[in-house]
C-alpha cells in the first residue's frame, strides 16, 4: 500500500512539474531543418528540455533532427539558432491537417548559424 501511495505521489509530482515549465508561443517561430534547409514547421511551445513543433508532414519517432529555429530577426539572411534534438512522438488529431511533434533538447552549438532560408509555402 504504501508503494502504490509514494508511486502516485511521484507521479504527481511529475505531472505538476511538466505542465509548471512549459511555456506556450504567442508569437510565429518558423522552425527549419538545417540538413536540409527545408522550412520544416512552428514552434508550438517549449520548455527548458524540450519543445513542441506543429508541422504539415510528421516527425519520425526515436529520429534524431538538427533544427534551426528563427530568431527573429528580418533580414535578407536570417540567423538561425541551432538545436539538435530528439523525436519522442508524433501524432494528427482527428479532423487536422497538421501534425505535432515533441522533441527533446538534446543540445546545441556554441555558434548562431547565419545562411538564407528558405521561404515558407502559403498554408
Amino acid at each position: 500500500m504504501a508503494k502504490k501511495l509514494m508511486a502516485l505521489m511521484a507521479i504527481r509530482k511529475l505531472l505538476q512539474k511538466r505542465r509548471a515549465k512549459r511555456r506556450v508561443v504567442s508569437n510565429y517561430i518558423g522552425i527549419y531543418d538545417l540538413e536540409t534547409d527545408d522550412f520544416v514547421g512552428h514552434l508550438s511551445n517549449r520548455s527548458r528540455t524540450g519543445l513542441m513543433i506543429t508541422s504539415r508532414k510528421p516527425f519520425e519517432p526515436l529520429q534524431a533532427y538538427r533544427l534551426g529555429v528563427e530568431s527573429g530577426a528580418r533580414q535578407a539572411s536570417q540567423n538561425l539558432q541551432a538545436v539538435y534534438v530528439q523525436c519522442l512522438w508524433a501524432r494528427q488529431e482527428p479532423g487536422e491537417t497538421f501534425y505535432y511533434s515533441g522533441f527533446r533538447i538534446e543540445g546545441a552549438p556554441t555558434e548562431t548559424t547565419t545562411q538564407p532560408i528558405k521561404q515558407p509555402e502559403a498554408c
